[in-house]
């Protein structure tokens, strides 16, 4: 699209367009423009693994591992009784490579990249990820983003929030707010990860 398509498109965006009024025990959601709606994909994985896990725990089931889109819920052990372990992918062309392993001990993982869904016009790559200060597509070095948190739904809003924010921003925001975050940036040599304190007790050792 061009600059006069994404600046009309920005103006129907924004949580400012929203309102909330309080109707007894309920609130009634109100948007000031009509063409306004509201697109949940980036939260649907997430909510979807929540909920996957409540029903599990309905039946008695507490031994799971759930994956929706890369929203992890797990509880308990696998059938060999050991913990379940999770891989961050590693973002190349190599089938099967793994940046580093997970026990996420009953918590959920989620991550975002922008490694996979992309759109390349005249050798240059776009990235699905828009900014939404710009409308334009995020074009900093920060290609993954995995984070754990007690729900799905948490950390699959916030996974998506530091792969717009870029590799510093995100880092300093999640050091900032102390959130087991981990980064897989890519560089001239190859790609490199950066994790948070809070996300490094989450790590298994590597099995390559």
């Amino acid at each position: 699209p061009d600059e006069a398509a994404i600046a009309a498109a920005r103006h129907k965006v924004g949580i400012d367009k929203l309102s909330l009024t309080p109707q007894g025990d309920h609130f009634l959601l109100e948007k000031t423009i009509p063409d306004l709606y509201l697109d949940l994909s980036t939260l649907g994985e997430g909510a979807a693994s929540d909920e996957i896990a409540a029903l599990l725990e309905g039946k008695g089931v507490h031994n799971y591992l759930i994956e929706v889109a890369g929203a992890v819920r797990s509880k308990g052990n696998n059938s060999k009784g050991s913990p379940w372990k999770v891989a961050i992918v590693e973002p190349s062309d190599q089938p099967g490579a793994f940046s580093d392993i997970v026990i996420p001990n009953g918590m959920a993982l989620s991550t975002a990249g922008s490694y996979r869904n992309y759109y390349e016009l005249d050798g240059q790559r776009y990235s699905h990820i828009i900014d939404p200060a710009t409308g334009q597509p995020v074009t900093h070095k920060l290609v993954s983003a995995s984070v754990i948190t007690p729900t799905a739904l948490e950390a699959d809003a916030l996974d998506t929030a530091l792969m717009v924010m870029g590799p510093e921003a995100g880092l300093a925001f999640a050091k900032q707010h102390k959130l087991a975050v981990y980064l897989i940036i890519k560089t001239e040599q190859g790609f490199k990860a950066e994790y948070t304190p809070q996300f490094a007790p989450y790590l298994a050792e590597k099995k390559r």
